[in-house]
């Protein structure tokens, strides 16, 4: 023990030794001059860095050595005036002082602690200093601040001090106790006021270091040293400088919660509930006594107000009614001047503000009734911040004020509440004063609101039937008024082609819908989160709500109230039910929505409902007309005199001309608006649709009988915007009812969409565009429509049958039909690819034949094989061996479409004929190679030829054996005097005088592809060269007929596709017989050298290379 001792006293000399070789050299320059000044402020920065290091160093200076190192400094300080120590000696000073009193404070006397205190005061207050606008630097005050902190403040809660021991911690707390009592008598409360004066002065200062400080401080001064009989009369002069410093009117807004502490010491110790209380000037009602002591409670806190004014001191304020009336008052309009801190851009002004609002509602919530709804509006407010730190401690906030174990909570719940009905009154009047930024405001009160769980209840009264929404709904609707849609399509090949593509990991996008009536894309999302909220928080209570949006959207289909109405309603089921059909793309998350009977009933009837719209169209059409065609009365005459008003943004371009006359509105009109209503109104009913299958899930299949139709009707709509919206409604639907694929999806509800189709098309309920839809559906549902496309096939030549003599209606029904054919085209072709059968005698060489003629000539007169009947060859089958099979489903449905095409190929409409053949030149490949099925499906068709020249070849080169000799017999005749005829046409068409005038020879053809006269070569060249390779022998006189008639096609001037054609035709011959082939062509260029026909000679015609060519083709086919 001696031994611990005896190094104390070694280490306290060491350190008394290294104080004394500053503190002496200090001491004998203490009287201050030029010279005398640089040595002072190199000695008081070594003495510094020396107390830095001790105290960085843990050492326990002895107050002894405190006080010699002390000594020296109140030498300086008393030798020399206070005007002519210069202020970096003085900063220098204070800041030893500073260091020094982390020892001293435990154990100075008051009387020192007193004189320091009055010192840094007064350098604060600039008090001592001689000349006009003299005061210390920034730099000198800062120091006197930090030193005025290092004297006042509470020790008991530091770090080093509580790892000590308990006993520190009390000591501490004694050690404040008897400064503060020191503090509070009459000589120093006066004081303090001065330098709290002093400090909320420099706390107004643009160095930001000394305002951090002064605030500091002023929250130190307030909270521990001020009496509570004078902490009421510090009250406006603390609570205005600190909202002046908030608001940025003094400098930037310091980058802590200096401030916010300073304001909330000084009015919880003035105005708070406790403080009040005990005064007896605010009750605090819990029960029946409390009100029967009301009175007696008022009568005795007014006489107790009577008694401590009579006795009260100049520089105290008596707590009374009436002065808490008049503070809380002032108060409230200081609160007020802090709105516009909620959208200041940096967090710590946020969050200071979030914690002065919550520490008001939790302290002062009996004295400040007034201020609560302000200052909840700034909780709700941040709790929206897009800063996660800020938000969630509002947030945080509000669920500990709100807490059932918190005072007052059912009190705040109440406001709220209030607060949230006064609002939705509100929106309407903003939303036609075009205030952006107010809607935005309120917008996000009513949604953090919402997010408060203890809120469910009273939002879902607001929104039932006992909250009158009728009383903001109306006001509301009036004024929502959406903007044309815009023509550019949202979604990248959204339609039909789209769909085809779709894999099913795309992300369903419903196109934009904006208010006309706010200018921000932020003000409308406001809006559209406001209304999920409300749904969220409502939960079931919402139903009553959304059921009223309906039915008034239901009501005026073609109005901008109605549009509105399933807007709100749309938004409002998003958030009962957790879908969000997010129109801009942006992820949200929304709680997961409500399940059960209820929800479900609700889904069902909102999908019903909405679907019924496209069964009325006709009749708001109609509707609509008659209104429009009304005559206009003289109310109506009296307004359209009247002059518009409307809110019209930016510039008016002039107009230069010289008849300068009185111009028109150049404004949408309400006619033109009225007329975008019906698209806006089809694309919300479609968002509903979507959302009740999200909800329903898998148990929407049934209600596909009544949502299918609306949405492939929209599909096929021309204008891009609500075509959009369908090509998204049917993804969503898709992936909310679990199929992979849109095509899926129609072909397991086929039978739905089939009868919606037909029961469009009667003579009671036509709808045009039905037939569109029909297309969409076969074009959708893609190879997989073979085996449902029968009933589409019959109900086309139904309906065509009904209706042959309407032109759109008959389009749409045979492009329906062109696309079933065109889906199972490749189906059977490709599985079973179709081969016509070759010549095999054509093939056999003169020499053998002359050889088998031969065999013949010599056993025609031997006996008879025996009958092959007699012979035993064992069971045999009893029905035919070589029997064709069944037709597959798609060579039944093609031999169903030509079957049902041929009455109308020769109907007197002029609608039909013209369009039958398109679909029908695709068909024969979906045909069955075998005999019989060709005869099923080729013998009507070979007497449909005189209707289109290219169905017949196209039968000719699928059913070459079966249409080879039908060709030779009745179809070549034909072609042979249509080509006379044809020639005849061409002398008489520009465009083959043209051709002629070019070549120089007589016109064959035209330069063109696109006259009748070249389809028609082009489809008899096609059918003569199937015929050739149908298998069968020609006839002599047929094939020298066509050798000769063709001859003009291989002309150089003549188009190069009848060229290629004609070409092959002759090189099928030549597979034949191609020594007829070599006579005609020689003779008719008349090759010198080799003997020809005369008569055949044709000079007019360049057809030397395409000779040359055909004869090489011929060359490689022998070899």
């Amino acid at each position: 023990m001696q031994s611990i001792f005896q190094r104390d006293e070694a280490g306290s000399q060491i350190l008394f030794l290294e104080l004394k070789s500053i503190c002496v050299p200090l001491l004998s320059h203490s009287r201050l001059n030029n010279r005398e000044i640089p040595k002072v402020l190199s000695l008081l920065s070594e003495l510094t860095i020396r107390l830095q290091k001790l105290d960085q160093g843990h050492a326990q200076l002895k107050p002894a050595l405190v006080s010699y190192a002390f000594f020296p400094l109140s030498t300086i300080l008393s030798r020399n005036e206070s005007s002519s120590i210069p202020d970096q000696v003085v900063e220098k000073i204070f800041n030893v002082l500073e260091l020094l009193f982390r020892w001293w404070w435990w154990t100075c006397e008051n009387a020192v602690w007193e004189q320091v205190v009055i010192l840094a005061g007064a350098v604060i207050g600039g008090l001592g200093v001689k000349g006009k606008g003299r005061e210390r630097d920034d730099e000198t005050k800062e120091a006197a601040v930090r030193l005025l902190l290092c004297l006042l403040r509470d020790r008991s809660a530091d770090e080093d001090v509580v790892e000590k021991a308990p006993e520190e911690v009390e000591q501490a707390r004694i050690r404040l106790k008897g400064l503060q009592k020191h503090a509070q008598t009459q000589k120093l409360v006066p004081i303090l006021g001065q330098t709290l004066n002093a400090l909320l002065d420099t706390a107004t200062s643009e160095h930001l270091a000394l305002q951090l400080a002064s605030l500091q401080a002023v929250e130190v001064i307030i909270s521990l040293y001020v009496p509570d009989a004078v902490v009421a009369s510090i009250l406006p002069g603390v609570v205005s400088t600190t909202t002046r410093i908030a608001l940025g009117m003094t400098s930037k807004v310091p980058k802590s919660k200096g401030w916010v502490n300073g304001s909330y010491v000084v009015v919880i110790r003035s105005l708070g509930d406790e403080r009040c209380l005990s005064c007896g000037i605010v009750k605090e009602l819990n029960g029946l006594e409390d009100l029967t002591e009301l009175v007696s409670g008022e009568a005795a806190a007014a006489l107790s107000s009577h008694s401590n004014t009579s006795g009260s001191k100049p520089y105290e304020t008596t707590r009374s009614a009436s002065w808490l009336r008049a503070s809380s008052s002032q108060l409230l309009i200081a609160l007020n001047t802090l709105t516009s801190l909620i959208s200041h851009p940096t967090v710590s002004a946020l969050l200071a503000l979030s914690s002065l609002s919550q520490s008001l509602l939790s302290s002062a919530r009996l004295t400040l009734p007034d201020a609560r709804p302000l200052l909840l509006s700034f909780l709700l407010s941040l709790s929206n911040s897009r800063f996660p730190s800020v938000s969630s401690h509002a947030r945080s906030a509000l669920s500990s004020l709100l807490s059932p174990l918190a005072k007052g909570s059912h009190e705040l719940l109440q406001s709220l509440l209030q607060q949230t009905a006064d609002n939705l009154p509100a929106l309407p009047r903003l939303l036609s004063a075009h205030a952006d930024a107010r809607i935005e405001h309120v917008a996000g009160q009513i949604e953090a609101v919402c997010r408060l769980g203890v809120a469910s209840a009273g939002v879902g009264r607001l929104l039932g039937p006992t909250g009158h929404i009728e009383k903001w709904g109306w006001r509301l609707l009036a004024v929502l008024d959406f903007a044309p849609p815009s023509t550019t399509i949202s979604v990248a090949g959204a339609g039909v082609v789209g769909l085809l593509g779709y894999s099913g990991d795309e992300r369903a996008v419903f196109p934009e819908i904006t208010l006309r009536i706010v200018s921000t894309r932020e003000t409308h999302a406001a809006l559209e989160r406001m209304l999920r909220a409300l749904g969220t928080a409502g939960g079931e209570a919402c139903f009553f709500a959304v059921e009223w949006f309906v039915r008034l959207g239901s009501a005026e289909r073609r109005s901008a109230s109605a549009v509105a109405a399933l807007w709100c309603a749309c938004k409002i089921l998003e958030g009962v039910l957790g879908v969000a059909l997010n129109d801009d793309g942006a992820q949200e998350t929304l709680p997961n929505g409500l399940r059960g009977r209820r929800v479900e009933k609700l889904a069902r009837w909102l999908a019903k409902t909405v679907s019924e719209y496209w069964d009325n169209e006709e009749e708001d059409e109609y509707t609509e007309t008659n209104e429009h065609n009304a005559p206009m009365t003289s109310q109506d005459e009296g307004d359209e005199g009247r002059p518009a008003i409307e809110f019209v943004k930016g510039l008016t371009p002039l107009q230069m001309r010289f008849d300068i006359q009185t111009r028109v509105n150049t404004t949408p009109s309400g006619s033109a608006s009225r007329q975008n209503q019906p698209i806006l109104h089809k694309s919300l009913a479609l968002q509903l649709i979507s959302v009740s299958a999200a909800t329903l899930q898998s148990h929407f299949s049934p209600l596909f009988m009544h949502a299918l139709y609306p949405i492939l009707h929209t599909l096929v709509s021309p204008d891009a915007h609500l075509s959009s919206t369908a090509f998204a409604a049917l993804q969503h639907v898709t992936r909310s009812t679990g199929y992979a694929t849109p095509g899926n999806l129609l072909l397991s509800n086929f039978d739905y969409a089939l009868d919606a189709v037909s029961r469009r098309l009667t003579r009671r309920w036509l709808d045009i565009d039905a037939a569109k839809v029909l297309v969409v559906l076969v074009r959708l549902v893609g190879r997989d429509v073979v085996q449902r496309a029968g009933d589409v096939v019959e109900e086309c030549f139904d309906r065509l049958d009904d209706f042959h003599g309407y032109a759109v209606v008959v389009e749409g029904l045979i492009e329906a039909l062109h696309e079933v054919v065109k889906v199972v085209e490749t189906e059977d072709i490709a599985l079973n690819p179709v081969s016509s059968p070759q010549n095999e005698d054509a093939k056999i060489p003169d020499s053998k034949r002359f050889d088998n003629f031969l065999h013949w000539l010599e056993h025609r007169k031997d006996p008879p094989l025996p009958n092959e009947e007699d012979i035993e060859v064992g069971p045999a089958p009893r029905e035919a061996w070589d029997k064709d099979p069944p037709p597959t489903p798609t060579q039944a449905l093609t031999a169903k479409i030509v079957s049902r095409s041929i009455t109308l190929l020769t109907h007197g409409s002029s609608c039909d004929p013209l369009a039958h053949p398109h679909h029908l030149r695709s068909s024969p490949p979906c045909t069955a190679p075998g005999r019989s099925s060709s005869t099923a499906s080729a013998t009507p068709r070979h007497t449909s030829w005189p209707a289109a020249a290219a169905l017949v070849a196209a039968l000719a080169r699928t059913h070459g054996g079966f249409m080879a000799p039908r060709v030779w017999d009745d179809v070549w005749p034909r072609f042979r005097g249509m080509l006379a005829r044809l020639d005849d046409a061409d002398g008489a068409s520009a465009l083959a005088r043209r051709t002629s005038r070019v070549s120089g020879a007589s016109p064959v053809g035209t330069e063109s592809a696109y006259t009748h006269s070249h389809r028609l070569y082009r489809a008899m060249l096609s059918t003569m060269t199937a015929a050739i390779r149908g298998g069968v022998q020609v006839q002599d006189r047929h094939a020298w007929d066509v050798l000769i008639v063709f001859r003009r096609f291989l002309h150089k001037s003549v188009h190069e596709e009848l060229q290629t054609l004609a070409c092959q035709l002759y090189v099928a011959f030549g597979e034949n017989n191609e020594d007829a082939v070599w006579l005609v062509l020689t003779s008719t260029v008349s090759t010198p050298g080799t003997p020809h026909l005369e008569h055949l000679s044709e000079t007019k015609w360049d057809i030397q290379d395409n000779i040359d060519k055909i004869f090489a083709d011929l060359s490689k086919i022998q070899q």
